[in-house]
């Protein structure tokens, strides 16, 4: 692994039978491109990800969690196909607006609390076939009932 991405082996662990890999703090401005193809769980929180594309996450197939709270956040597109990501977390960001997620089929919990999110995509949960459990408190955008 390079420097800007994994520090050493003790940064990847198995949990539930997926490799977990831990890039937490790391003041990354950019996705490591060096991550293993077999990672399940990928914590890149506490960086300085402002825009992000899941195109960056292709090669990741097995990909079931994402961590990308706390990284100053202000753009996220997810128009790339991530069929096996479950859990998308995008708390403490400043997010004004929550894209579109047909590219997130598999998705069924999102968390967006502590944003500036004012609007969702017209179409923001259309293609996704489950609309997932979010979590959105401390943000001005209204939610639906129970899913505070």
């Amino acid at each position: 692994m390079s420097s800007a991405g994994l520090k050493g082996q003790d940064e990847m662990n198995k949990v539930k039978d997926l490799l977990e890999v831990n890039c937490t703090g790391q003041a990354l401005t950019t996705v490591p491109p060096d991550l293993p193809v077999d990672t399940g769980i990928l914590l890149l929180s506490d960086n300085r990800l402002e825009s992000l594309s899941t195109t960056a996450f292709l090669s990741l197939t097995q990909l079931q969690d994402l961590d990308l709270a706390n990284n100053g956040l202000v753009a996220l597109c997810t128009e790339a196909l991530l069929l096996s990501l479950k859990e998308l977390t995008l708390s403490h960001n400043a997010l004004a607006a929550l894209p579109d997620l047909k590219g997130l089929p598999a998705l069924t919990h999102l968390a967006v609390a502590h944003n500036s999110l004012e609007t969702l995509a017209p179409r923001a949960f259309c293609t996704v076939p489950h609309t997932p459990q979010y979590l959105c408190s401390r943000a001005p955008l209204s939610c639906p009932p129970g899913h505070r």
